[in-house]
């Protein structure tokens, strides 16, 4: 068999991938502990990838016996039925559906230092004596050594109140965008590429733009083009998620359902892309993500419908 030269959580996420997409394969859990005991760095890459999925929020954390091959008598039937197929078909559509998403999210959180489960809003507050509020389902990683002061957001979005020293300045990585500031607030979303001021001044770089420079209430966006966009936002508004609202101004349907995806327990997938670019204006409660959900649709003739953990979205025929 080849060796596979790469990082042990790496190739842990794959095996826990394939076990919860095939939980009663009893050779595939037997070739698993067979890699689980070759190297004890093995295990605690396995761990360490299960403590990422119960974190992500995406699935329930399955506390499978990794040591056993699971008995046969939990096999289905050699030949079930036409209405068991069927049921079959649906679970695994919702499984693929489900995976997709968890692999978007594992990886982020694997490289982070804090990161923030479904729903979950935290206050943290940072080497140097800044402030940081991380949104649901983010990730950052952080380095204060050697006098720097550099956050990169990996997932979700990060609202800073940055203390102010001039000789070392604060800077946010995330995505193609870097923020540089001394002293402010501001709120950085790596998921629609944004940056807008609450107080103060920061200075923002995109990968085809020159520096520019925003003041209170002044944001922007990174369009597909790589150029930075006015993206301004009043001063009141600027990351109202702290206080669990979501404020839309003629946006789009399928960026609404990105920025409620963090706080919903289902996966979210929109199956009409008409629908998703009809926009949408107002205030919803983050903190009950399905009525806001199915408020909106409602604007624009939008339905759910369940597929095991899967809520479909499209449009009411």
């Amino acid at each position: 068999m080849t060796a596979d030269h790469r990082d042990p959580v790496d190739v842990a996420l794959d095996w826990l991938l394939q076990v919860q997409q095939s939980p009663e394969d009893g050779q595939l859990r037997e070739r698993l502990a067979g890699w689980l005991a070759s190297d004890e760095a093995h295990l605690i890459a396995y761990r360490k990838a299960e403590r990422a999925w119960g974190i992500s929020g995406l699935l329930p954390e399955q506390h499978l016996p990794v040591q056993l091959p699971v008995s046969t008598s939990r096999l289905p039937p050699a030949r079930p039925g036409r209405r068991r197929r069927l049921a079959q078909a649906v679970a695994a559509m919702a499984a693929c559906c489900t995976l997709a998403l968890l692999v978007q999210n594992l990886y982020p959180t694997l490289r982070a230092d804090i990161v923030t489960a479904t729903g979950e809003r935290r206050d943290v507050q940072l080497p140097d004596g800044s402030q940081l509020t991380l949104d649901a389902q983010s990730s950052v990683a952080f380095d204060f050594a050697d006098g720097r002061r550099e956050v990169q957001i990996l997932a979700g979005q990060a609202y800073f109140k940055v203390v102010k020293d001039s000789a070392h300045p604060f800077r946010v990585l995330t995505g193609q965008l870097s923020v540089t500031v001394t002293g402010t607030a501001f709120n950085v979303d790596s998921i629609r590429q944004r940056v807008n001021v609450a107080e103060g001044s920061v200075r923002v770089s995109g990968p085809y733009a020159a520096e520019i420079s925003l003041l209170p209430g002044d944001g922007v966006a990174l369009s597909a083009s790589g150029a930075l966009q006015p993206n301004d936002q009043p001063v009141g508004q600027v990351a109202a998620w702290r206080q669990g609202r979501l404020i839309l101004r003629q946006e789009r349907i399928a960026d609404v359902i990105d920025a409620l995806r963090p706080y919903c327990r289902d996966v979210l997938l929109l199956r009409d892309n008409e629908l998703g670019e009809k926009r949408i204006t107002g205030v919803y409660d983050l903190d009950d993500p399905d009525n806001a959900l199915r408020a909106i649709l409602r604007m624009h003739g939008g339905e759910l419908r369940r597929v095991g953990p899967v809520l479909l979205i499209g449009r009411s025929r």
